[in-house]
């Protein structure tokens, strides 16, 4: 009875491992973690990338319903990319890719170029585009047909090709505007094939001799009056009546 009584009761049995608390506090820690190191490999810090992530981990902790801040996180990714697509197509890129790329033409006498606060007007007369009568492109054309490729395909501008010709078919008018339609179209394709440009910004119209530069009055006036003028624009509303207001900045009008 007394060795019962000196013996001393056993300590109660410790549970194995941490605390419950611990493993859901050192789960958040590492989502913590994660995320913060997530932000420094972000050299670029963009403010959609920020938004996407931070709805990323709010859903994750459970902090909104459904991860509602992700999906509206991603919607505005979708409508910055959209936006920033489209940032190229506004006049004033227009004008300066324009000046930066076919400012190397601008002692071409065959070549104008006019500015105006929604468009750019280029006129190509027939001496450097077409033989007399003719809508085969000659070669000369081709070294600045090419780099105006360039700049639609860059600016994902809308494009408008107008063929003029002097009053000499006035006794056959169809025949004026077949040969404006003809010059048009061709222009419009040498530059769409060249750089794969989508067809639905192109548009070729045909002026016949109803829109002249001078009258048709001479030899000279005649040749003026005989060309293709491409108007490039982010609207088409504005095209066809870009000619008033021009600033023109390159060759002689």
């Amino acid at each position: 009875m007394a060795e019962l009584l000196r013996k001393k009761p056993e300590p109660p049995e410790k549970p194995d491992g941490a605390p419950g608390w611990m493993v859901t506090f050192a789960d958040l820690m590492t989502l913590l973690l994660t995320f913060f190191i997530m932000l420094v490999a972000m050299s670029t810090m963009q403010e959609e990338r920020i938004k996407v992530a931070l709805g990323s981990l709010r859903g994750a902790l459970g902090v909104l319903e459904g991860g509602g801040k992700t999906v509206k996180g991603r919607a505005e990714l979708v409508a910055l990319r959209d936006l920033h697509a489209d940032v190229k197509a506004t006049p004033t890129n227009i004008n300066r890719a324009v000046d930066e790329e076919l400012a190397k033409y601008s002692s071409d006498h065959h070549i104008q170029i006019g500015h105006a606060k929604d468009s750019v007007r280029i006129v190509l007369d027939e001496g450097l585009l077409f033989g007399e009568g003719s809508d085969e492109i000659l070669p000369g054309a081709f070294p600045f047909l090419h780099d105006l490729s360039l700049v639609i395909a860059d600016n994902k501008c809308l494009v408008e090709f107008h063929g003029h010709t002097d009053d000499r078919g006035s006794s056959n008018p169809r025949l004026n505007w077949e040969v404006g339609a003809g010059r048009a179209i061709s222009v419009l394709e040498y530059v769409r094939k060249a750089k794969n440009i989508e067809a639905g910004r192109l548009r070729a119209i045909s002026y016949g001799e109803t829109r002249p530069l001078v009258p048709n009055n001479s030899a000279a006036n005649r040749r003026r009056n005989r060309r293709v003028e491409i108007v490039m624009t982010t609207s088409s509303e504005h095209a066809v009546d870009a000619v008033e207001s021009m600033s023109w900045s390159t060759g002689t009008r």
